[in-house]
């Protein structure tokens, strides 16, 4: 997810650690704008359905590319540890993105089970840091998705 001729930062370093914590955040702010047009579609606002769509696909692109970003970044360990998880996080923003030619209120309901999923996933791995720089950020606690 680094753009133009940004540097990859040495990993397990400080900056990796920063940029993942960034990449959180960014994710949790996507993950909160897509649940805002959830519960639009959710209360029958059929024109909500579009942005939601564009919405699920942007962070489906924004998860593939963080994943690949952390992938690279953490300690071989870590990502060992959260292969799994990634691989499911991977299958769930797919089997989402093909909901978005269906109905809105189910690809409503998908992207809030999969938000809730994905910002407990994160929560998780910032809590279980392997080394001391990998702490959460402070807006990590605020909640962006409301069931």
């Amino acid at each position: 997810m680094l753009l133009g001729c940004e540097p990859m930062p040495v990993p397990g370093s400080p900056e990796a650690a920063r940029l993942i914590r960034t990449q959180h955040e960014d994710l949790r702010l996507l993950l909160g704008r897509a649940d805002r047009l959830a519960r639009c579609a959710l209360r029958g606002d059929l024109d909500s359905a579009r942005p939601l769509i564009t919405a699920v696909v942007r962070v489906r692109e924004t998860l593939l590319a963080h994943l690949e970003d952390e992938e690279a970044l953490l300690p071989p360990a870590r990502v060992a540890r959260l292969r799994g998880e990634h691989e499911a996080q991977r299958a769930a923003a797919d089997t989402l993105t093909r909901m978005a030619s269906g109905d809105a209120a189910e690809m409503a309901r998908g992207l809030r089970a999969f938000a809730a999923t994905l910002l407990e996933d994160m929560r998780q791995e910032e809590a279980e840091g392997d080394a001391p720089w990998f702490n959460p950020a402070p807006s990590s606690a605020l909640p962006l998705i409301r069931p």
